[in-house]
Protein backbone atom coordinates (compact mmCIF):
# COMPACT_ATOMS: atom_id res chain seq x y z
CA UNK A 1 0.00 0.00 0.00
CA UNK A 2 1.55 3.56 -0.98
CA UNK A 3 1.30 6.38 1.55
CA UNK A 4 2.15 9.94 1.99
CA UNK A 5 5.89 11.09 2.74
CA UNK A 6 7.92 13.27 4.06
CA UNK A 7 10.99 14.38 2.57
CA UNK A 8 13.98 16.54 2.44
CA UNK A 9 15.41 17.85 -0.56
CA UNK A 10 18.86 16.87 -0.47
CA UNK A 11 20.43 18.60 -2.86
CA UNK A 12 20.34 21.98 -1.78
CA UNK A 13 21.57 21.05 1.05
CA UNK A 14 24.54 19.08 -0.14
CA UNK A 15 26.13 21.77 -1.96
CA UNK A 16 27.32 23.79 1.07
CA UNK A 17 28.73 20.81 2.41
CA UNK A 18 30.60 19.58 -0.30
CA UNK A 19 31.78 23.07 -1.06
CA UNK A 20 33.05 23.11 3.35
CA UNK A 21 35.01 19.97 2.25
CA UNK A 22 36.63 21.66 -1.17
CA UNK A 23 37.65 25.17 0.61
CA UNK A 24 38.92 23.39 3.77
CA UNK A 25 36.66 24.26 6.79
CA UNK A 26 35.83 20.48 6.95
CA UNK A 27 38.50 17.72 6.46
CA UNK A 28 38.41 13.69 6.71
CA UNK A 29 40.40 11.65 8.43
CA UNK A 30 41.84 9.58 6.84
CA UNK A 31 41.78 11.84 3.58
CA UNK A 32 40.67 8.84 1.66
CA UNK A 33 37.22 8.96 2.80
CA UNK A 34 37.20 12.78 1.38
CA UNK A 35 36.56 11.03 -2.15
CA UNK A 36 34.06 8.59 -0.83
CA UNK A 37 32.11 11.82 0.80
CA UNK A 38 32.25 13.65 -2.77
CA UNK A 39 30.84 10.57 -4.34
CA UNK A 40 27.69 10.22 -2.29
CA UNK A 41 27.41 13.87 -2.26
CA UNK A 42 27.19 14.47 -5.19
CA UNK A 43 24.84 11.60 -6.46
CA UNK A 44 22.55 12.40 -3.50
CA UNK A 45 18.50 11.48 -3.70
CA UNK A 46 15.95 12.77 -1.63
CA UNK A 47 15.62 11.63 1.46
CA UNK A 48 12.96 10.28 2.96
CA UNK A 49 12.55 10.88 6.98
CA UNK A 50 9.19 9.57 7.57
CA UNK A 51 8.72 5.97 9.36
CA UNK A 52 5.66 4.39 10.43
CA UNK A 53 6.86 2.69 13.75
CA UNK A 54 4.85 3.49 16.79
CA UNK A 55 7.89 5.01 18.56
CA UNK A 56 10.65 7.64 17.88
CA UNK A 57 10.36 11.50 17.16
CA UNK A 58 6.75 12.35 16.02
CA UNK A 59 6.74 14.58 12.29
CA UNK A 60 5.78 18.19 13.72
CA UNK A 61 3.12 18.34 11.25
CA UNK A 62 -0.74 18.66 12.13
CA UNK A 63 -3.69 18.26 9.33
CA UNK A 64 -7.25 19.74 9.37
CA UNK A 65 -10.60 18.15 8.41
CA UNK A 66 -10.23 20.01 4.94
CA UNK A 67 -6.25 18.52 4.35
CA UNK A 68 -4.76 21.39 5.41
CA UNK A 69 -0.87 21.09 6.49
CA UNK A 70 0.24 23.07 9.40
CA UNK A 71 3.74 22.27 10.59
CA UNK A 72 5.04 23.57 13.90
CA UNK A 73 6.77 22.98 16.85
CA UNK A 74 3.68 22.18 18.78
CA UNK A 75 0.35 22.32 17.99
CA UNK A 76 -0.22 25.52 20.37
CA UNK A 77 2.52 27.12 17.84
CA UNK A 78 0.47 26.27 14.87
CA UNK A 79 -2.74 27.19 16.19
CA UNK A 80 -1.30 30.81 17.46
CA UNK A 81 0.96 31.05 14.11
CA UNK A 82 -2.19 30.38 11.49
CA UNK A 83 -4.75 31.86 13.78
CA UNK A 84 -6.76 28.29 14.43
CA UNK A 85 -9.42 28.44 16.84
CA UNK A 86 -10.16 25.80 19.51
CA UNK A 87 -12.93 24.46 17.85
CA UNK A 88 -10.27 23.58 14.78
CA UNK A 89 -9.95 19.92 14.63
CA UNK A 90 -5.82 18.90 14.18
CA UNK A 91 -4.98 15.75 13.99
CA UNK A 92 -1.00 15.08 14.71
CA UNK A 93 0.87 12.93 11.65
CA UNK A 94 1.10 9.43 13.03
CA UNK A 95 4.65 8.71 11.19
CA UNK A 96 7.96 9.31 12.67
CA UNK A 97 11.63 10.83 11.92
CA UNK A 98 13.70 8.26 10.41
CA UNK A 99 16.48 7.44 13.32
CA UNK A 100 19.74 9.26 11.58
CA UNK A 101 17.43 12.03 11.04
CA UNK A 102 16.15 12.82 14.50
CA UNK A 103 20.26 11.63 15.84
CA UNK A 104 21.77 14.32 13.65
CA UNK A 105 19.90 16.94 15.36
CA UNK A 106 21.85 16.43 18.75
CA UNK A 107 23.93 18.83 18.46
CA UNK A 108 20.30 21.40 18.95
CA UNK A 109 18.37 18.97 21.56
CA UNK A 110 21.54 18.80 24.14
CA UNK A 111 23.33 21.96 23.90
CA UNK A 112 20.69 24.59 24.72
CA UNK A 113 19.52 25.46 21.42
CA UNK A 114 18.17 27.82 20.08
CA UNK A 115 19.98 30.19 22.59
CA UNK A 116 23.26 28.30 22.10
CA UNK A 117 24.18 26.53 19.04
CA UNK A 118 28.07 25.89 19.05
CA UNK A 119 28.82 22.56 18.46
CA UNK A 120 31.69 21.75 21.41
CA UNK A 121 33.38 18.88 19.43
CA UNK A 122 35.59 19.29 16.45
CA UNK A 123 35.87 15.34 15.65
CA UNK A 124 32.24 13.37 15.42
CA UNK A 125 34.10 9.47 15.44
CA UNK A 126 31.92 6.65 13.95
CA UNK A 127 32.03 4.05 12.26
CA UNK A 128 31.51 3.95 8.69
CA UNK A 129 27.56 3.43 8.26
CA UNK A 130 27.33 6.31 10.55
CA UNK A 131 29.14 8.70 8.33
CA UNK A 132 27.35 8.13 5.34
CA UNK A 133 24.13 8.00 7.33
CA UNK A 134 24.37 10.35 10.39
CA UNK A 135 27.12 12.47 9.38
CA UNK A 136 25.93 14.04 6.19
CA UNK A 137 23.35 15.42 7.69
CA UNK A 138 26.07 17.21 10.06
CA UNK A 139 27.71 17.86 7.02
CA UNK A 140 24.91 18.89 4.99
CA UNK A 141 24.31 21.97 7.95
CA UNK A 142 28.22 22.62 7.68
CA UNK A 143 28.05 25.87 9.39
CA UNK A 144 25.86 27.13 12.82
CA UNK A 145 24.28 30.18 12.63
CA UNK A 146 27.70 31.87 13.50
CA UNK A 147 28.99 30.83 10.08
CA UNK A 148 31.52 28.56 11.95
CA UNK A 149 31.95 25.03 10.66
CA UNK A 150 30.15 22.73 13.07
CA UNK A 151 32.79 19.84 12.68
CA UNK A 152 36.43 20.74 11.81
CA UNK A 153 37.54 16.94 11.10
Amino acid sequence: MLTDQWYVRADVLAKPAVEAVENGDIQFVPKQYENMYFSWMRDIQDWCISRQLWWGHRIPAWYDNDGNVYVGRSEDEVRQENNLSADVALRQDEDVLDTWFSSALWTFSTLGWPEKHRCPASVPPDQRDGVRLRHHLLLDRPHDHDDHALHQR
